[in-house]
């Protein structure tokens, strides 16, 4: 039996799916790397990360979106 998670907006998630989720007062962008039962691994993308922080984070799906890949460009390039 595989794990199925959704976003915020319903829209199912993945392995590999770009996604935007909020960290203290921020919102950070990330990249699915881990489906567990109830939470999901988020690799963080482009944030510089002390010597402790591994850029990992553990995030409920109703907590993020998904972004599609025009969304991920246009934040690229706006870096």
């Amino acid at each position: 039996m595989t794990t199925q998670h959704h976003d915020k907006l319903g829209r199912e998630l993945a392995i590999d799916d770009c996604v935007a989720f909020p960290h203290h007062n921020g919102l950070m962008v990330g990249k699915i790397i881990k489906l567990n039962p109830k939470m999901l691994g988020i690799q963080a993308i482009g944030e510089t990360m002390a010597r402790w922080d591994n850029g990992e984070y553990r995030k409920y799906p109703s907590e993020t979106v998904r972004l599609d890949n025009m969304d991920l460009t246009v934040w690229l390039l706006t870096r």
